[in-house]
Parts: structure tokens; C-alpha cells; sequence
């Protein structure tokens, strides 16, 4: 995940608050995947204002490979897995989500 973020606003001195927030930083690592509802509170005198924003966080991804392997030319295709689904395979021998021995040839 990313990094912890500095939170901003317009008027000065207020306080944040919400799932994530740790002073004036929003951490995606406390937060965790999923939307999160931040709130900044700003007094001045007898005013008052708040606004809320809504951060998404993504989770991570893995692009672990599980192997496969070692091949013959004459070995049949073998479908291809990581541990993260929806990445995008490429390379020689490789069409859709699998790897063929002959297309790809020795090495």
C-alpha cells in the first residue's frame, strides 16, 4: 500500500477524523481496503464548519507467479496461475492465459 498521506483544508486549526487518520496524515496501511469516510471539524470563534470526503483504498495485488516446469517441445499446454487474478501474461509461447512447450521452442 501506499504511503500515509498529508491532509489539507481551506481554514486552518481543525481536526480530522475517520478510519485511517492518525493526526493530519490519512495511512491507506491503517485503513485498509474499502471506502473510507474522513471528517475535518474547524472551529473559529462562534463558527462552525465540517465537511466529509469519501477515500478509496485498493488492495494489493501480487503478481507471485505460481512455476510451472521444466517442459518438453512435445509437452501439451499448461494453463498459467499467480496469486493476484486479472494481470495479463505475455512472452514467447504464451497465448491467453497459458504456455505452450512447442510454440515457445527450447531455452
Amino acid at each position: 500500500m501506499d504511503a500515509a498521506v498529508a491532509l489539507t483544508a481551506v481554514s486552518p486549526g481543525g481536526a480530522w477524523s475517520g478510519t485511517g487518520v492518525v493526526g493530519n496524515t490519512f495511512d491507506p496501511t491503517v485503513a485498509g481496503p474499502g471506502d473510507h469516510i474522513i471528517q475535518y471539524d474547524v472551529v473559529n470563534g462562534a463558527c462552525s464548519d465540517s465537511d466529509t470526503e469519501t477515500i478509496h483504498v485498493d488492495s494489493d495485488v501480487d503478481a507471485t507467479i505460481t512455476p510451472v516446469g521444466p517442459f518438453c517441445e512435445v509437452d501439451a499446454a499448461v494453463a498459467l496461475n499467480a496469486v493476484s487474478p486479472g494481470g495479463a501474461w505475455s512472452g514467447t509461447g504464451v497465448v491467453g492465459n497459458n504456455f505452450d512447450p512447442a510454440t515457445a521452442g527450447p531455452g
